[in-house]
């Protein structure tokens, strides 16, 4: 009997060491998932800023018109970030299927910005991809950045929001 405890209880331990192990190899497959796809978005990103730079070039030789902005008024400027905290299991997958970057992407309510326009705020172009529960029906716009830590330091003001026209992003 004495035997039979020994015995069961390296099998415990085996058993814990083996699924330590596992959970350890899931994480690191985890982690490189997200840095492919991250690498994956940052040159599908890359090669898209190509294209449109050939036709934008293409577009000023063949127009030499001033583009413009229209102003949407007065909005409250917030910011949020990937944490559990701000965007909850999400991360940064936005409500339209991309992954959300910092000094591109803006939440907003669709019924009053629509998913894809690209604004204007503080002479920075930003383009619509995600909404919250807490932007609908609000003149609210929330930026994302890539850390918690910078929310507290940014903090929250209101100004004015351009819609950028065709031609200007």
């Amino acid at each position: 009997m004495f035997k039979r405890r020994k015995t069961m209880k390296e099998g415990r331990i085996f058993t814990v060491i083996f699924i330590s192990v596992i959970i350890g190899v899931a994480l690191f497959m985890a982690s490189e998932i997200v840095r492919l796809n991250a690498e994956v978005e940052r040159l599908f990103r890359d090669e898209k800023e190509t294209v449109l730079a050939t036709e934008h070039s293409d577009a000023d030789s063949e127009s030499e018109e001033e583009s413009e902005t229209a102003s949407l008024g007065d909005f409250k400027i917030t910011y949020y970030c990937p944490c559990n905290e701000c965007s909850g299991i999400y991360g940064n997958q936005t409500s339209t299927g991309v992954f959300a970057e910092a000094g591109r992407t803006v939440a907003a309510d669709p019924s009053i910005i629509p998913y894809g326009s690209v604004v204007v705020i503080e002479g920075k172009e930003y383009v619509v991809e995600d909404t919250g529960s807490a932007l609908k029906g609000k003149r609210i716009i929330d930026i994302y950045v890539e850390r918690h830590e910078d929310i507290p330091r940014i903090g929250a003001y209101v100004t004015e929001v351009f819609l950028a026209e065709a031609g200007e992003s």
